[in-house]
């Protein structure tokens, strides 16, 4: 009634919880406690305190309990030391743990074998009786109740009976006076002899309200509810038997009948209908039959609602058992409507809705079904177990999750077809709603015709390896939500044919099909997979599917045909796979033959890139695209053979690896968007006769290794052998990445962003021989050979027409020879070359006519140009550039005579340049060197002369030079824009006949320029240029007779000093031309000028 846990102090005062099974329990409870006025009668338990702690003590009196009449116990007491009951006060007597009210004097015939009627005239009390009440010891006897009750709450069995005839049992209560039942006695108690009757019979409350056996019985007007086992049990009776009028609610089983036959030897059968069964509602089971033979049980029964069982009929001893016009249905999704197993069984227009599982029927022969309508189901409608059909008709099996439920089922005659309301014939009228609308475990010899099965999450469920010899024909298993499976079949033996899906996530999937028939098949709008076959080591006889507008029409996974008999998919297999994303998944199988197939599905014509296929052939078929997008062939796997394959107008045309033992022929794969053949991750292969041309790469190679003794061979198709026919106007020809021991042999390669891009620092040892990079478009686009990597070698390549003829990034070891590099934006580019890394074997480079003709960016690994290398710039606008850190190279005794715009350029941060006796000179154009952001430069032995700038040194500290001739130049040698640093260190500098000698601009480290510098500036208009900001620099003891000024210091200079100087001319120009501030200036000689000294 009352229930309190982990209460503190609690307060209950004037409480009534009679009739509760417990009236009042507090566990958990800590004192000081307040309890008055409880009252608690007909409880099962009156006071129940568990686990009591605190201050002080309490003492259960009868100002606590104000009431107990008829409670079985009144105080119970768990580890609750503080607590005392107070015996006297309340009448109670102690026992353990429990204080009981000490039961009425019961009447002296209780407990006694009567062997002469009793007539009640009055309730009996035998409520101290604990072992039978009354005993019937003779036979006809008679127990005449007149209404009365007979009170015997503790007693095994109130009424008993054994091996009696004749005895009587009338219109008398026998229900226990607690609430609930507590115990598992017996309110009737019949057992065995013949002819006995009992009648206006009440039994609530006990484990078993009537218990009968024997022969000749007549039970009728019982009442027995709330019972702990059965409200009515029938044991071991023979026909004739009578019953009539039966209550039995609220408790476990409300009817149990067992070790009956019905058979009243005149064909008859015992019958259990409305007039039997008044209300078994309520209960767990409402009617179970054990080892029952020959019963009828027939409707309308208004309470078959048991929570677990309607009808419980499941023993295997049951036989010839009917159930007609029965409604088994609950409100509570629960439990099963009508379980019944044994040969003979009929199920007949019976409702079992909202049940877990409406109909089950198992263990039996020749059973019947018709006219059966369950919904609402939420395991299965129906559900058939290990029996022969003898009819199944007219089953509405509808929005539940299974419909029909097929198990442990061997019945060749069964045919699971339509119902014809016309014909009156046919299984299935209805399985609308169901999530699956038919299952099948260890299903054997079956026929699914023309059934609609548009189960949410399956059709047809026969995914169980122990079906074998199914037929599905003419079935259509389509959905109306794109979701669930249209047929999932497991088995061996099996023929499909005639099946139509759509609207379904996946049409149709066979998986551990041993040898099956699969034929007529059309699947169309399915979301994800049209027809899936997996896990399959047989053949399988495949003709005539049409898959179209789904994302994968046939997906083959661990499919494994025999080599002599490889499983093919040709024309006759696949007839359609219009508007699908994949039309061939290859996943995990062995000896397949893909071949005359047009698969122009948008994202792969053939997907084989799953699991290791072994064996697979895909020959003439043509998986073009239109569109540039997905996959012509995508395939891995060991023993792969594809020949004549169309793969145009694809993202990537053909994709291959990981693979071995891959013979590739006749492969068109042009005019794709982003690779015409991509290899990745294959050995022991055969490349031949590819056609890539017009691709966005032609020939991907990925992870493809080679050895020095045998490397792999890229050439050219000569209508023999060779593995390129065409890989022309591609944007890239060739792409590599982490290839080792790979040659490409006299190939062309035009591609207009890429001849071969190689650019990856994992590619090992690329050989390159006779290769024709040049551009095939007007002006210089991309790169001839762009790589990246170790140890490569070039032979006798040609490049022209590119922004870059050769670009080795991070090269280590390479080797270049006999390179025709002509006409490009740069000729040679390297980038990156580390001081540990071995610098490049060059030798017999033309590098004439480009941009640039050897660009060095970052390159710190210690080299020497020299003539013997066979390095010709000329024609170039600048023969060598070097920029971004590059170091540790001498330039030594070159011709650098014939570059427009500069023999060698410097910039960003170069250290450690040596340049010896060079020919820089040119045709009054350019720079011979020109020198930017360098330190540590070395200018030894240098002709620079008929330039614009026979030397420019930008930024330069530490600058040393000594010996340069630069002469017939606008600049000679200027010297620039130094403002912090090491001065350069200069001498035997010869300037002569140049406009302006020697220059310096913006130098502010201190720098002095007297006769130890060797400084030869005659016939120069301007010996000595100072300006822009120029500071601390000294010009001492040097003859300057230049005409048009000896020295001028102008723009801002300041802090110059000009001593010792001789400036005389020859009657014109200015001796010294001098502006800015804080100059010093003395023992100046400047005569014959127009001005020998002009300040400003």
């Amino acid at each position: 009634g009352l229930s309190f846990n982990s209460t503190n102090a609690p307060t209950l005062r004037a409480v009534d919880a009679s009739r509760s099974e417990v009236a009042v329990y507090l566990k958990s409870t800590t004192l000081p406690a307040t309890l008055e006025d409880l009252v608690v009668r007909d409880a099962g338990t009156g006071l129940s305190m568990n686990t009591v702690t605190g201050a002080g003590t309490l003492t259960i009196d009868g100002d606590v309990i104000a009431a107990d009449d008829r409670a079985k116990t009144t105080v119970l007491l768990t580890t609750a030391t503080p607590v005392t009951v107070d015996t006297a006060a309340l009448g109670l007597v102690q026992s353990g743990n429990s204080y009981i009210s000490p039961p009425p004097p019961s009447d002296p015939i209780c407990g006694t074998t009567i062997t002469s009627d009793l007539v009640l005239m009055a309730d009996l009390d035998c409520s101290e009786t604990t072992t039978t009440a009354i005993t019937l010891g003779a036979d006809g006897v008679k127990v005449l109740g007149n209404g009365f009750r007979i009170l015997a709450p503790r007693a095994s069995r109130v009424i008993e009976a054994v091996n009696r005839n004749g005895v009587v049992i009338d219109d008398v209560d026998v229900s226990s006076p607690y609430p609930v039942a507590l115990s598992s006695d017996y309110g009737v108690y019949v057992s065995g002899g013949t002819g006995n009757r009992i009648s206006r019979v009440r039994a609530d409350r006990h484990g078993v309200g009537v218990y009968v056996s024997g022969a000749d019985l007549h039970v009728g007007d019982v009442t027995a509810n709330g019972c702990t086992y059965h409200g009515l049990r029938v044991d071991q009776s023979a026909a004739p038997i009578e019953l009539t009028g039966i209550t039995a609610t609220g408790g476990a089983t409300g009817v149990y009948l067992s070790d009956f036959d019905g058979d009243d030897g005149a064909g008859g059968r015992f019958t259990l209908d409305g007039g039997v069964l008044a209300d078994v509602g309520g209960n767990r089971t409402a009617l179970q039959l054990v080892n029952v033979r020959n019963v009828i049980v027939q409707g309308p029964i208004a309470t078959l609602d048991g929570a677990v069982y309607g009808v419980h009929a499941g023993d295997v001893t049951n036989a010839n058992l009917a159930f007609r016009d029965l409604d088994v249905s609950d409100d509570r999704g629960d439990g099963t409507g009508l379980l019944a197993y044994g040969d003979g069984t009929e199920v007949t227009r019976v409702t079992a809705n909202r049940r877990a599982t409406g109909v089950d029927v198992r263990n039996g022969a020749g059973v019947v079904l018709t006219d059966v309508a369950a919904a609402e189901c939420n395991k299965a409608a129906a559900h058939l177990e290990a029996v022969t059909v003898a009819a199944l008709t007219n089953l509405s099996l509808t929005v539940s999750y299974v419909g029909l439920e097929l198990q442990t089922l061997d019945d060749p005659t069964l045919v699971v077809d339509p119902y014809d309301d016309v014909a009156g014939a046919g299984a299935i009228a209805s399985l609308a709603g169901c999530d699956t609308s038919i299952f099948g475990a260890a299903v054997t010899g079956v026929t699914f015709r023309g059934l609609a099965l548009d189960g949410r999450a399956t059709g047809l469920a026969l995914n169980y390896a122990t079906n074998a010899g199914l037929t599905l024909e003419d079935l259509d298993l389509s959905g109306d939500r794109y979701s669930g499976t249209g047929a999932s079949l497991n088995g061996s033996g099996h023929v499909v044919s005639g099946i139509t899906v759509s609207r379904r996530d996946t049409g149709f999937n066979g998986n551990q099909l041993t040898e099956p028939v699969i034929a007529d098949v059309t699947v169309d709008r399915v979301y994800t997979t049209g027809i899936l076959l997996q896990n399959s080591e047989t053949a399988l006889d495949l003709s005539n599917l049409a898959i179209t507008r789904t994302a994968t029409a046939l997906w083959l996974k661990s499919i494994t045909a025999d080599a002599a008999t490889p499983l093919v998919i040709d024309g006759d297999v696949l007839t359609a796979t219009d508007d699908t994303a994949i039309a061939i998944d290859l996943d995990s199988v062995a000896n397949v033959i893909v071949e005359d197939l047009t698969l122009p599905s948008r994202t792969y014509g053939v997907d084989g890139s799953s699991g290791g296929n072994t064996g697979v052939t895909v020959r003439r078929v043509d998986v073009s695209g239109t569109r540039g997008v997905g996959y012509g062939l995508r395939m891995n796997g060991a023993g792969v053979v594809i020949e004549d394959l169309d793969a145009r107008y694809r993202s990537t045309g053909v994709l291959l690896g990981p693979a071995t033992g891959l013979a590739v022929s006749g492969v068109r794969a042009r005019n794709a968007s982003s690779y015409g053949v991509n290899v990745n991750t294959i050995s022991d292969f055969v490349l031949e006769d590819l056609d890539v041309g017009a691709s966005y790469t032609g020939l991907y190679l990925q992870n493809l290794a080679g050895t020095v003794a045998d490397p792999v061979v890229i050439d050219a198709w000569d209508g023999t052998r060779g593995v390129l026919r065409d890989a022309s106007d591609c944007a890239t020809t060739i792409a590599i990445s982490n290839g080792d021991d790979i040659r490409f042999d006299h190939l062309r390669l035009d591609g207009f962003d890429n001849g071969v891009d190689g650019t990856t620092s994992s590619n090992e040892r690329l050989v390159f021989d006779g290769v024709d990079a040049s551009g095939g478009r007007s002006g210089a686009t991309g790169y001839g050979l762009h790589l990246g990597g170790t140890e490569h070698v070039l032979t006798g390549a040609t490049i022209s027409r590119r922004a870059y003829a050769l670009r080795l990034n991070g090269v280590s070891g390479a080797t270049v020879t006999d390179l025709t590099a002509t006409g490009n934006g740069t000729g040679y580019y390297v980038v990156t070359l580390a001081a540990n890394q071995d610098p490049p074997t060059l030798s017999n480079l033309d590098l004439r006519d480009n941009g640039a003709a050897f660009y060095l960016n970052n390159w710190k690994a210690p080299f020497v140009f020299e003539p013997s290398l066979g390095i010709d710039v000329s024609g170039s606008d600048t023969g060598f550039q070097l920029y971004n850190q590059t170091q540790a190279l001498t330039f030594r005794d070159l011709d650098l005579t014939e570059n427009l715009s500069a023999a060698i350029t410097t910039s960003t941060n170069i250290s450690n340049i040596a340049f010896e006796r060079l020919d820089v000179s040119g045709v009054g154009l350019g720079y011979g060197l020109d020198l930017s952001a360098s330190t540590g430069v070395t200018i030894t032995d240098v002709v620079a002369s008929d330039r614009y700038m026979g030397v420019r040194a930008t930024g330069c500290s530490a600058l040393v030079v000594d010996g340069l001739d630069a002469s017939n130049a606008a600049y000679g040698f200027r010297v620039d824009s130094l403002t912090t640093g090491i001065a350069p260190t200069l001498s035997n500098l010869h300037l002569t006949d140049n406009s302006y000698g020697l220059t310096l601009y913006n130098v502010r480290t201190p720098l002095t320029i007297d006769e130890d510098t060797g400084l030869d500036v005659s016939g120069s208009a301007v010996g000595i240029y100072l300006t822009n900001y120029t500071q601390d620099v000294t010009v001492a003891g040097l003859r300057l007779d230049n005409p048009s000024f000896g020295v001028t210091v102008v723009a801002y200079s300041r802090a110059v000093t000009l001593r010792d100087l001789d400036v005389s001319g020859s009657g014109r120009g200015r001796g010294l031309n001098v502006e800015g501030v804080d100059h010093v200036v003395s023992g100046i000689v400047a005569r014959d000028r127009e001005y020998g000294i002009y300040g400003d």
